[in-house]
């Protein structure tokens, strides 16, 4: 499921949860693994 794929309240839980699973699966290639780093990356953006 990508983003633009999201066009409901469901689709976008779906959506999250992809996230959260890939974050599980794949988390040395995200560059916010944990909460705090992904809201401090939004407040400086």
């Amino acid at each position: 499921m990508n983003p633009n794929d999201v066009s409901s309240k469901d689709e976008l839980v779906a959506f999250l949860h992809t996230l959260r699973h890939d974050l599980t699966d794949n988390a040395s290639r995200w560059e916010n693994q944990t909460l705090e780093s992904f809201l401090e990356a939004m407040a400086a953006w």
